[in-house]
């Protein structure tokens, strides 16, 4: 990244973060189509991010996993988002993201798939 970029990256994922509370399913499509999820999670672990980004991305995990299975299934396509979203606590975020992080892990386990993951990682 740039100078400039940290301040419009910290934007826009803060605005995705947002946008993602939406409860329509096309929108979590849209989000998939265009690869968010995957790009979200390679820049969490970039270390090229403040600290509000990164609590804005585990927000953005955490508000989309609340959802179908299906849809839930092509956002965790290859990435490991259960230890991300157990981070919240360590990284020692607010009480709002860790519970939001803690009811997605919930909606996770779920579905019969999901939760032998979610236990693995408890």
């Amino acid at each position: 990244l740039s100078p400039h970029d940290p301040f419009i990256v910290r934007t826009a994922i803060h605005c995705i973060a947002l946008l993602s509370l939406e409860h329509c399913d096309d929108a979590k499509e849209r989000f998939i189509e265009l690869h968010l999820p995957s790009k979200l999670y390679d820049l969490f672990y970039s270390e090229q991010i403040d600290r509000s980004t990164g609590e804005a991305i585990l927000l953005f995990f955490a508000n989309v996993l609340h959802t179908r299975e299906e849809v839930q299934s092509r956002i965790m396509k290859g990435i490991e988002v259960i230890p991300m979203l157990l981070s919240a606590k360590e990284m020692d975020f607010s009480a709002h993201t860790n519970t939001r992080c803690l009811s997605a892990l919930l909606s996770l386990s779920r579905v019969p798939s999901f939760r032998r993951m979610v236990i693995s990682h408890l």
